[in-house]
């Protein structure tokens, strides 16, 4: 809505009785309520990104154009946004994809202050055929002027007026919702600046359900026929304005019947503004004033809160920011509930500059797992323990790739003789877990022979390093550093009086030892050797 001077703030900061937000003490946690009212869920602490930032469109006649409205449509998967300035330059509407690019939507200009939407959401999140009221899904509706409402089509084409609000001379400021309950047959519900409440058919008929004496109201929403929403459920909940509200502060909003009846409720909430009840699988959007960005959180994180209210209070004069809170009715007298049954949290992580919009997606992005690949198996040629060190895998592709898995035993480990598995695992982004395995093998480097004849005669060789031991059977020993062969299979020894052949294939191995030289001394033959050497 339009800023207040600083004057006047400071003077409504000193004589509006606000309303206590509850302290973090009131935060509850899941627990059982009255017979036949809702349980209170945890409440999620959200992070708010951004999605995309909009460079405000100045003009001499507005020189702080500003982000306005926001909603979710869902032909194209995409959000629309308003941009605020009289003058409509270069033009008012963006949209915006799930990536964060921006572009035109729609080539109209000129509209009015304060120019707030409403998309026609499908029954089933289908991205087609009609509303639950007749209205063609994807179809935008805007508060064009004095008393209108402008349709403009999935394509961008505007249709001016598409209703004209009956006897209406105020501004639709915010107050644009869908009826997605059936109380009001599934219209538009339009609130002014003026505290009119209408409801227009597909048809553009429009008609009024009630005025609200003594000034405007703003964002509305029709509340679901569900006991969390206690005496409200069915109704029509439109949002304060700040300074000519009947009856209190602007922490109040009202509720209005199908038989054009209303009344106050004081939610403790200054400035109502955004309402959405939370869907499930539905990402959040919200528009920030101050930095002119789209900020947005996924749908996971409003998981335990499906189905709650969610209202954001435009900017809290005590904080100096916009508010997001999580509202159901638990009952009067209940643990934390404020005076009128109504139970209201502030969602942690839900602060922004200033709250002018909130939507929900019909359906979040699908949460694409990403996928973990772990280093291939390794073997390594080693004479006992040895520290082994490897790349630790990280996730790839998927939604939210880059996580870092964690690996047992991890890189750096001392790694025993043999072959021993590394389990890696990672969250794969979305609330599942990716892993994958491979194997790190040491091998010995010590290989023995045994003569299977019986002669007593033995060879240690190291196959790393060369080293040998040839002992005859009679005692007679020798000991050097040969050249090792390695090729299909076949292993060489092979020094000046020593030659040691070893077929890994069949396990079999056949050596002498000439002492002296060109003299056998003894002979090997060996059976089921294995050869441990990574190499072969």
């Amino acid at each position: 809505m339009k800023r207040i001077s600083i004057l006047l703030l400071a003077a409504l900061c000193a004589t509006l009785a606000i309303v206590p937000l509850l302290s973090s003490a009131s935060v509850m946690q899941t627990k059982k309520q009255k017979k036949g009212l809702p349980l209170v869920a945890a409440l999620p602490n959200i992070t708010l990104t951004p999605l995309a930032t909009i460079p405000g469109h100045p003009s001499p006649a507005d020189p702080v154009s500003q982000l306005t409205a926001i909603d979710y449509q869902e032909v194209g998967d995409k959000i629309i946004v308003s941009l605020n300035a009289p003058s409509g330059i270069p033009y008012n509407f963006e949209q915006i994809t799930r990536t964060g690019a921006h572009s035109q939507f729609s080539p109209n200009t000129g509209m009015p202050e304060e120019v707030h939407i409403a998309i026609a959401p499908s029954q089933n999140c289908s991205a087609t055929g009609l509303s639950l009221g007749g209205f063609k899904v994807g179809d935008v509706f805007v508060g064009s002027g004095f008393g209108l409402v402008s349709k403009i089509s999935a394509d961008g084409t505007i249709t001016t007026p598409f209703s004209t609000l009956p006897g209406e001379t105020g501004l639709l400021w915010g107050g644009l919702a869908f009826d997605r309950v059936g109380t009001f047959n599934g219209d538009l519900i339009a609130t002014t600046t003026s505290g009119g409440v209408y409801r227009v058919n597909s048809a553009g008929v429009a008609s009024l359900i009630v005025r609200i004496p003594g000034g405007g109201v703003k964002g509305c929403i029709v509340i679901p026929t569900d006991a969390r929403f206690g005496p409200i459920a069915g109704k029509i909940l439109v949002g304060g304005t700040p300074v000519i509200e009947p009856g209190g502060p602007a922490d109040n909003g009202f509720v209005v019947d199908a038989a054009g009846t209303f009344s106050i409720l004081d939610l403790g909430i200054h400035e109502p503004e955004g309402f959405r009840i939370v869907p499930p699988g539905g990402d959040f959007f919200a528009t920030d004033v101050p930095t002119h960005t789209v900020f947005t959180a996924p749908a996971s994180q409003f998981a335990s809160i499906v189905g709650d209210l969610v209202i954001a209070g435009e900017i809290d004069f005590t904080t100096g920011t916009g508010r997001l809170f999580d509202v159901i009715f638990t009952g009067v007298g209940s643990p934390g509930a404020l005076p009128n049954g109504f139970l209201v949290r502030e969602i942690p992580g839900g602060r922004i500059g200033q709250y002018e919009g909130i939507t929900f997606s019909c359906l979040g992005a699908p949460c694409v797992p990403s996928t973990l690949t772990c280093p291939a198996s390794t073997c390594i040629n080693a004479a006992g323990p040895t520290v082994v060190t490897f790349p630790t895998p990280v996730t790839a592709g998927g939604t939210n790739p880059g996580v870092t898995a964690v690996c047992t035993p991890p890189s750096g480990s001392v790694f025993a003789l043999g072959t021993t598995p590394v389990n890696c695992t990672a969250s794969d982004g979305c609330t599942g877990t990716a892993s994958c395995s491979f194997n790190v093998t040491l091998a010995s480097c010590i290989v023995t022979l045994t003569d299977f004849t019986g002669n007593g005669t033995t060879v240690t060789i190291n196959l790393c390093t060369g080293a040998y031991t040839f002992t005859c059977g009679d005692g007679t020993s020798m000991s050097g550093i040969g050249h090792i062969h390695i090729r299909g299979g076949i292993i060489t020894l092979d020094d000046v009086c020593v030659l040691v052949t070893i077929d890994c294939a069949s396990g079999r191995a056949t050596g002498t030892l000439k002492m002296p030289m060109g003299t056998v001394k003894c002979s090997i033959m060996a059976r089921g050797v294995v050869c441990p050497l990574c190499q072969t």
